[in-house]
């Protein structure tokens, strides 16, 4: 398994920073995880299954120094009936300023993670550990990560098995793991401790972790501010607020607590107004080169003229046009216009183009045209704003639109630390939800719709 973390160079001699995307793979190699997970698996008929939601709040301990900041919060949260989760030596920690935990959750399948087993009311183990910790506690619960895209390609490495059971999702950290975990095991409000994805000083846990004192290192400057982090914390981070997004998309409410990078990213997408923070967002991509690669509406200019039946002449809109290529291309023929709200977006031989600086959830009221082509934006749009940016497409475009959407979350992303497709739907949803503007939809299918007056 492996996740990749980008990290950026600045060099003032430089016009733009470097950016490197690193691997980080899984501490334990392939074929130990899939032994660990069938030995495991067969020594233990109970595996953990799915619950109801409820109202009891999770109260997920991470292991970074702010966790002792936060301990009066936690207690507070036990005392009002919350569960608390320790991931991995967090057990210990609480339990040393007293507090015992509901559950140890451990995900990392080194021999030596048996050294970390803690204190706990129950401890719940992926069956990828290392056996010895199943022989420490041998009443701790199994339940399954995991470790393949699919379902079918996770049950070939599971031995046979009659009951129902959950399979976990999430990547790059216990603290990711956790709260997926918590949330198949019927807990909606996740409370996140000691998630800080960064270094305090030369303090990288809440207590000494020898089982992570051999990683990589590197500095990050993000928000005007100097982290220091290693390589798993960062992709930690930057796949948090993927999980977070779909989680919340199930109905969870998630909060963050504490110091570091991973709270100050959470912190500011959670209190920045939605369109100052989306802005912000993309005026940062677009001063990447490697975001200006691939302009996806360029691959779609024949199937735009087939299916909307363009004639020479008709004034279309570019919404969302990004580098402006297409909006170029269409301009050629056509009276094509660019939309978008990132000033910086358009390569320079897009920008004889006409262009209007706009956001879609926001759009100029006497803004109209014929056709509409809005290519590899929607899923960009916070979920919140799907249906503002319909309503006002449906009403700037007299005739048709030709929607482009992907379903799947985005890569790119990470290169500034925070996830761009918020708005990840199957081909179903979004044909759902194109009929509550348009009159008439038709599925084109590979994420191509044509949505008519």
């Amino acid at each position: 398994m492996t996740e990749t973390a980008f990290l950026r160079f600045t060099n003032p001699d430089t016009e733009h920073d470097l950016i490197v995307p690193v691997e980080v793979t899984c501490n334990t190699d392939d074929e130990t995880l899939k032994r660990n997970i069938r030995k495991n698996s067969e020594a233990r008929g109970n595996w953990l299954t799915t619950s109801p939601a409820h109202d009891r709040p999770a109260i997920l301990c991470g292991s970074g120094p702010s966790l002792i900041d936060t301990l009066p919060e936690i207690r507070a949260l036990r005392d009002a009936g919350g569960a608390i989760f320790a991931l991995n030596n967090a057990a210990n920690v609480l339990f040393y300023h007293g507090i015992m935990p509901d559950y140890q959750v451990v995900v990392d399948a080194r021999p030596k993670t048996v050294a970390i087993v803690g204190p706990a009311k129950q401890h719940l183990f992926a069956s990828q550990v290392d056996p010895s910790l199943f022989d420490a506690v041998p009443d701790a619960i199994l339940w399954q990560l995991s470790i393949e895209d699919t379902w079918d390609a996770m049950s070939q490495h599971l031995p046979p098995y009659d009951g129902d059971y959950a399979l976990i999702g999430g990547t790059a950290s216990a603290g990711n793991v956790a709260t997926c975990l918590a949330y198949a095991m019927g807990f909606r409000a996740l409370h996140c401790f000691g998630y800080d994805s960064s270094f305090r000083g030369a303090q990288s846990h809440a207590a000494e972790q020898p089982i992570n004192a051999d990683e990589a290192l590197t500095r990050l400057r993000w928000n005007g501010r100097d982290y220091v982090i290693s390589l798993t914390m960062k992709s930690q981070a930057d796949t948090f607020m993927r999980h977070a997004i779909a989680l919340q998309d199930g109905g969870a409410t998630i909060s963050v607590y504490g110091d570091g990078y991973l709270p100050d990213l959470w912190k500011w997408n959670k209190d920045t107004p939605v369109a100052e923070r989306e802005s912000a967002k993309y005026r940062e991509m677009w001063s990447i080169p490697q975001y200006r690669v691939y302009s996806p509406g360029e691959d779609h200019l024949e199937a735009i003229e087939r299916e909307l039946d363009l004639s020479q002449g008709a004034t279309i809109l570019d919404l969302g046009c990004g580098t402006g290529r297409l909006t170029a291309r269409l301009a050629e023929r056509y009276q094509a216009t660019g939309v978008d709200f990132a000033p910086n977006c358009r390569d320079p031989e897009a920008e004889h183009v006409p262009f209007i600086e706009a956001n879609l959830w926001d759009l100029p009221a006497d803004l109209t045209a014929d056709y509409g082509v809005c290519c590899d934006v929607m899923e960009h749009i916070p979920p919140e704003m799907v249906d503002a940016v319909l309503s006002n497409i449906a009403k700037a475009c007299r005739k048709s639109v030709f929607f482009r959407i992907e379903f799947t979350p985005d890569s790119m992303g990470a290169l500034i630390g925070t996830p761009l497709h918020l708005s990840v739907h199957p081909e179903d949803w979004w044909s759902d939800a194109l009929i509550r503007h348009f009159p008439s939809v038709r599925v084109i299918g590979n994420g191509v719709f044509v949505a008519s007056h």
